[in-house]
């Protein structure tokens, strides 16, 4: 069986969480639900101080703070573990077909990575730079990845100005 990894992006504190340590049960109380705050070394909730919530909407409310990336079970070619949310380089090499004088040309791809089921591990709308037309250029689909050509640059929620172009 395989087992899923994952990273936690907390939206308020603007900072990646450790899972172990941000895992989280929910005790219902006569004052309404109470999150913990951690886990003691036989790995039971803690519930020293917690946030209190009135409803269970209130506790979803809370919830949406955070956001989830799944390990794609790849690694970059410097052997980091690729993340959904994930902003990478991947390098290309591709016949330039109709032009005699270019036998092949390098891009380099940059952009968010993302699973999708259909496609596995992808670059969302990556941009490029044209080594022909000199500029950069952005994709409208997805591009599949090689995890071996690939290396991981930064992250959408610390380093969003990679992807402007």
């Amino acid at each position: 069986m395989r087992h899923n990894k994952f990273r936690v992006w907390d939206t308020k504190n603007k900072k990646f969480l450790s899972l172990s340590k941000h895992k989280q049960a929910v005790l219902l109380t006569n004052d309404g639900f109470e999150v913990s705050t951690g886990w003691d070394s036989e790995d039971f909730p803690t519930f020293g101080e917690t946030a209190q919530m009135e409803s269970y909407n209130e506790f979803l409310e809370y919830q949406k703070r955070f956001i989830y990336n799944q390990h794609t079970t790849l690694k970059d070619k410097q052997g980091v573990p690729i993340y959904e949310g994930d902003i990478v380089e991947m390098e290309t090499e591709f016949d330039a077909d109709g032009d005699p004088d270019v036998d092949s040309v390098d891009r380099l791809y940059t952009g968010e990575i993302i699973l999708i089921a259909s496609q596995g591990v992808c670059m969302k709308k990556p941009k490029f730079y044209d080594r022909i037309d000199e500029a950069y250029k952005k994709i409208k689909y997805y591009k599949p990845i090689t995890a071996e050509r690939t290396k991981v640059i930064g992250n959408i929620y610390e380093n969003p100005e990679l992807l402007d172009t």
